[in-house]
């Protein structure tokens, strides 16, 4: 079960960790700096907006000066699409902003940090070589957490059932990027607009975490949209885009029978960010 957050107990939570995602941080941008990004489309309760590209680094520096300075979570997620072309000063540059993070940080990834290659050539690619690794577990307190990047692969699939498995008796969260459930706007603007939104292997992924009755939450990016569901008893979460505006990334809180979320906001680049509920 999740829930809004409220004002109680904030100090009874097992852990807490911060999600954020889709900063596709970029060096060589040529339009004026702190251009506002608007909403430009809008469906349902889902919006898309503007990225403001002229100020990645910015906006995740100040999100991580900010989660240190106030937040201080066990832990930090990004989603994916840490880069915007996957080029390796971008990707660099990423990785020694999230050095900053006096918490541990865990990375998956997105598409666009594939760089040129396409999805059967993804072990050739940038990422690899700054970050390391597509997938891979570990664990806080007693939860089993799982990141997955883009486009799993079959030996991959086939690591995500024995690491699931293995660690079946614990609650688990999974990470990955693209959605694997949705709504309606976001299914018609996959289908109608022609946005991949949904992870290819959807299904298949899907069915292995039903197999495994303790997945307790699924994050993932991509959509750049706040989006939450509730499918087979797993909690599906999407967090909007940290390098739209606003800027957005969320705060997950751990307990004993339940998980709260808090979404956090700033309107421009130089904004400090706000506190607010999830409104979906």
């Amino acid at each position: 079960m999740i829930k809004m957050k409220s004002e109680e107990a904030e100090h009874s939570f097992i852990f807490s960790f911060v999600q954020i995602t889709d900063t596709h941080c970029l060096e060589k941008y040529k339009k004026l700096p702190y251009s506002l990004a608007r909403t430009f489309f809008r469906f349902g309760r889902s919006s898309f907006h503007w990225r403001d590209s002229a100020n990645s680094f910015s906006i995740l520096q100040n999100t991580i000066a900010y989660v240190n300075q106030k937040i201080k979570p066990n832990f930090l997620i990004h989603t994916g699409d840490l880069t915007e072309q996957g080029k390796l000063s971008d990707l660099k540059t990423t990785r020694e902003l999230l050095a900053k993070l006096i918490c541990p940080h865990y990375s998956l990834m997105g598409d666009n940090d594939g760089e040129a290659h396409s999805h059967s050539n993804f072990n050739r690619s940038n990422y690899l070589k700054v970050f390391g690794q597509r997938r891979y577990s570990f664990d806080c307190q007693g939860w089993h957490i799982v990141i997955l990047s883009v486009y799993p692969d079959d030996a991959e699939l086939n690591w995500l059932r024995r690491d699931l498995s293995e660690n079946a008796a614990r609650p688990i969260i999974f990470a990955t990027h693209h959605l694997i459930v949705g709504n309606f706007a976001l299914w018609f603007v996959e289908k109608c607009l022609r946005i991949k939104l949904f992870m290819p292997r959807a299904g298949e992924v899907l069915k292995i975490l039903k197999n495994c009755p303790n997945v307790k939450l699924v994050l993932s990016g991509h959509c750049h949209s706040n989006f939450r569901r509730e499918k087979d008893g797993v909690n599906f979460v999407s967090t909007a885009a940290l390098v739209e505006v606003p800027h957005r990334f969320t705060l997950f809180r751990i307990y004993q029978n339940k998980i709260t979320m808090t979404l956090f906001t700033a309107h421009t680049a130089k904004d400090v960010f706000n506190r607010r509920l999830f409104s979906f």
